[in-house]
Protein backbone atom coordinates (compact mmCIF):
# COMPACT_ATOMS: atom_id res chain seq x y z
CA UNK A 1 0.00 0.00 0.00
CA UNK A 2 1.30 3.44 -0.87
CA UNK A 3 1.74 5.65 2.15
CA UNK A 4 0.19 8.82 0.73
CA UNK A 5 -3.14 10.08 -0.59
CA UNK A 6 -3.92 13.07 -2.81
CA UNK A 7 -6.40 15.65 -1.53
CA UNK A 8 -7.89 18.40 -3.66
CA UNK A 9 -8.79 21.70 -2.03
CA UNK A 10 -9.85 24.73 -4.08
CA UNK A 11 -8.52 23.11 -7.23
CA UNK A 12 -5.05 22.53 -5.82
CA UNK A 13 -3.86 18.97 -5.30
CA UNK A 14 -1.81 18.17 -2.22
CA UNK A 15 -0.16 14.89 -1.32
CA UNK A 16 -0.77 13.89 2.30
CA UNK A 17 1.35 11.14 3.81
CA UNK A 18 -0.48 8.69 6.03
CA UNK A 19 2.35 9.04 8.55
CA UNK A 20 1.35 12.71 8.83
CA UNK A 21 -2.11 11.56 9.93
CA UNK A 22 -0.48 9.40 12.60
CA UNK A 23 1.49 12.45 13.76
CA UNK A 24 -1.73 14.48 14.04
CA UNK A 25 -3.31 11.69 16.10
CA UNK A 26 -0.31 11.51 18.42
CA UNK A 27 -0.35 15.28 18.87
CA UNK A 28 -4.08 15.22 19.65
CA UNK A 29 -3.73 12.62 22.42
CA UNK A 30 -0.35 13.76 23.78
CA UNK A 31 -1.78 15.88 26.58
CA UNK A 32 -4.83 13.75 27.32
CA UNK A 33 -5.21 11.76 30.49
CA UNK A 34 -4.61 8.03 29.79
CA UNK A 35 -8.08 7.18 31.12
CA UNK A 36 -9.59 9.74 28.73
CA UNK A 37 -7.79 8.18 25.76
CA UNK A 38 -9.55 4.86 26.36
CA UNK A 39 -13.04 6.42 26.17
CA UNK A 40 -15.07 5.93 22.96
CA UNK A 41 -15.75 9.68 22.69
CA UNK A 42 -12.02 10.35 22.46
CA UNK A 43 -11.76 8.18 19.34
CA UNK A 44 -14.66 10.09 17.78
CA UNK A 45 -12.90 13.33 18.71
CA UNK A 46 -9.77 12.14 16.90
CA UNK A 47 -11.77 11.35 13.76
CA UNK A 48 -13.50 14.73 13.83
CA UNK A 49 -10.19 16.53 14.39
CA UNK A 50 -8.66 14.73 11.41
CA UNK A 51 -11.64 15.67 9.25
CA UNK A 52 -11.47 19.35 10.15
CA UNK A 53 -7.69 19.41 9.81
CA UNK A 54 -7.25 17.37 6.64
CA UNK A 55 -10.41 16.48 4.72
CA UNK A 56 -13.03 19.24 5.10
CA UNK A 57 -13.19 21.39 1.96
CA UNK A 58 -13.05 25.18 2.24
CA UNK A 59 -15.98 25.33 -0.18
CA UNK A 60 -18.40 22.75 -1.64
CA UNK A 61 -16.89 20.29 -4.12
CA UNK A 62 -18.43 19.00 -7.34
CA UNK A 63 -19.10 15.43 -6.20
CA UNK A 64 -18.38 14.73 -2.55
CA UNK A 65 -19.50 18.09 -1.25
CA UNK A 66 -18.12 17.45 2.25
CA UNK A 67 -14.80 15.84 1.34
CA UNK A 68 -11.68 16.79 -0.58
CA UNK A 69 -10.87 13.17 -1.45
CA UNK A 70 -11.13 12.65 -5.20
CA UNK A 71 -10.18 9.12 -6.22
CA UNK A 72 -11.55 5.71 -5.23
CA UNK A 73 -7.98 4.53 -4.72
CA UNK A 74 -7.32 7.24 -2.13
CA UNK A 75 -10.60 6.47 -0.35
CA UNK A 76 -9.55 2.80 -0.22
CA UNK A 77 -6.09 3.65 1.15
CA UNK A 78 -7.60 5.96 3.77
CA UNK A 79 -10.03 3.18 4.80
CA UNK A 80 -7.07 0.85 5.32
CA UNK A 81 -5.32 3.46 7.46
CA UNK A 82 -8.53 4.14 9.42
CA UNK A 83 -8.93 0.40 10.16
CA UNK A 84 -5.40 0.33 11.58
CA UNK A 85 -6.20 3.36 13.72
CA UNK A 86 -9.44 1.78 14.97
CA UNK A 87 -7.67 -1.44 15.93
CA UNK A 88 -4.92 0.56 17.64
CA UNK A 89 -7.56 2.12 19.90
CA UNK A 90 -9.52 -1.11 20.35
CA UNK A 91 -12.44 0.12 18.24
CA UNK A 92 -14.47 -1.65 15.58
CA UNK A 93 -14.18 0.07 12.18
CA UNK A 94 -17.51 1.11 10.70
CA UNK A 95 -18.56 2.98 7.57
CA UNK A 96 -20.38 5.51 9.77
CA UNK A 97 -17.24 6.46 11.68
CA UNK A 98 -15.20 6.43 8.47
CA UNK A 99 -17.59 9.06 7.16
CA UNK A 100 -16.86 11.20 10.21
CA UNK A 101 -13.16 10.99 9.31
CA UNK A 102 -13.30 11.73 5.59
CA UNK A 103 -16.67 13.40 4.97
CA UNK A 104 -18.03 10.65 2.70
CA UNK A 105 -21.20 9.39 4.35
CA UNK A 106 -22.60 5.86 4.19
CA UNK A 107 -25.39 6.90 1.79
CA UNK A 108 -22.77 8.00 -0.75
CA UNK A 109 -20.91 4.73 -0.22
CA UNK A 110 -24.18 2.83 -0.77
CA UNK A 111 -24.76 4.75 -4.02
CA UNK A 112 -21.24 3.84 -5.14
CA UNK A 113 -21.81 0.20 -4.22
CA UNK A 114 -25.11 0.07 -6.12
CA UNK A 115 -23.60 1.85 -9.12
CA UNK A 116 -26.21 4.63 -9.01
CA UNK A 117 -23.42 7.24 -9.05
CA UNK A 118 -19.92 7.20 -10.54
CA UNK A 119 -21.11 4.60 -13.05
CA UNK A 120 -18.22 5.30 -15.40
CA UNK A 121 -15.70 4.06 -12.83
CA UNK A 122 -16.19 0.64 -11.27
CA UNK A 123 -13.36 1.39 -8.81
CA UNK A 124 -15.85 3.32 -6.66
CA UNK A 125 -18.20 0.35 -6.47
CA UNK A 126 -15.29 -1.95 -5.64
CA UNK A 127 -14.10 0.40 -2.88
CA UNK A 128 -17.59 0.71 -1.37
CA UNK A 129 -18.04 -3.08 -1.44
CA UNK A 130 -14.69 -3.49 0.31
CA UNK A 131 -15.68 -1.02 3.05
CA UNK A 132 -19.04 -2.72 3.58
CA UNK A 133 -17.54 -6.23 3.67
CA UNK A 134 -14.69 -5.34 6.03
CA UNK A 135 -16.88 -3.34 8.42
CA UNK A 136 -19.38 -6.24 8.50
CA UNK A 137 -16.56 -8.71 9.16
CA UNK A 138 -15.23 -6.55 12.00
CA UNK A 139 -18.67 -6.33 13.62
CA UNK A 140 -19.23 -10.07 13.18
CA UNK A 141 -15.88 -10.82 14.81
CA UNK A 142 -16.70 -8.56 17.76
CA UNK A 143 -20.14 -10.15 18.15
CA UNK A 144 -18.67 -13.65 18.11
CA UNK A 145 -15.56 -13.03 20.19
CA UNK A 146 -17.05 -10.66 22.77
CA UNK A 147 -20.79 -11.36 22.52
CA UNK A 148 -21.14 -7.57 22.21
CA UNK A 149 -24.72 -6.31 22.04
CA UNK A 150 -23.61 -3.15 20.23
CA UNK A 151 -21.96 -5.20 17.48
CA UNK A 152 -25.08 -7.34 17.09
CA UNK A 153 -27.19 -4.19 16.82
CA UNK A 154 -24.75 -2.80 14.24
CA UNK A 155 -25.05 -5.96 12.15
CA UNK A 156 -28.84 -5.71 12.23
CA UNK A 157 -29.02 -1.97 11.55
CA UNK A 158 -26.30 -1.63 8.92
CA UNK A 159 -26.00 -5.05 7.32
CA UNK A 160 -29.51 -6.54 7.43
CA UNK A 161 -28.75 -9.32 9.88
CA UNK A 162 -31.63 -10.84 11.83
CA UNK A 163 -32.15 -13.43 14.52
CA UNK A 164 -34.19 -16.57 13.99
CA UNK A 165 -35.63 -18.95 16.56
CA UNK A 166 -33.84 -22.29 16.98
CA UNK A 167 -35.27 -25.04 14.79
CA UNK A 168 -36.48 -28.15 16.61
CA UNK A 169 -35.65 -31.65 15.36
CA UNK A 170 -39.28 -32.48 14.35
CA UNK A 171 -39.42 -29.17 12.47
CA UNK A 172 -36.19 -29.99 10.66
CA UNK A 173 -37.61 -33.38 9.59
CA UNK A 174 -41.11 -32.31 8.62
CA UNK A 175 -40.60 -28.61 7.83
CA UNK A 176 -43.50 -27.96 10.25
CA UNK A 177 -43.33 -26.46 13.75
CA UNK A 178 -43.38 -28.91 16.64
CA UNK A 179 -46.84 -29.30 18.21
CA UNK A 180 -47.88 -30.93 21.46
CA UNK A 181 -50.74 -33.50 21.45
CA UNK A 182 -52.98 -30.87 23.07
CA UNK A 183 -52.22 -28.39 20.26
CA UNK A 184 -53.03 -31.02 17.64
CA UNK A 185 -56.35 -31.87 19.37
CA UNK A 186 -57.25 -28.17 19.57
CA UNK A 187 -56.47 -27.70 15.87
CA UNK A 188 -58.93 -30.47 14.91
CA UNK A 189 -61.57 -29.75 17.58
CA UNK A 190 -64.08 -28.21 15.13
CA UNK A 191 -63.80 -30.95 12.53
CA UNK A 192 -66.74 -33.33 12.41
CA UNK A 193 -65.68 -36.87 13.12
CA UNK A 194 -66.70 -39.45 10.52
CA UNK A 195 -69.06 -42.22 11.52
CA UNK A 196 -67.34 -45.53 11.82
CA UNK A 197 -69.00 -48.55 10.21
CA UNK A 198 -70.67 -50.98 12.56
CA UNK A 199 -69.90 -54.63 11.99
CA UNK A 200 -72.02 -57.45 13.29
CA UNK A 201 -70.43 -60.47 14.76
CA UNK A 202 -70.55 -62.31 11.49
CA UNK A 203 -69.27 -59.48 9.53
Amino acid sequence: MQNSIVVNSNGAETEVYLTELDAIVDEYIRDLDPETIAKPTTFLGILKHLYVTCFRPAEPQQYNSKSILRSAEDVSKLWDWYCSLAFRFGRTPTALQFGLLCGIDRHTLQDWKDGSTRRANSAYSTTAQKIKAESEAALENRAIESNAIGAIFGLKASHGWRETAPVSEPEMLTQRPYETPEQIMARYADIEKPELPVFDEEG
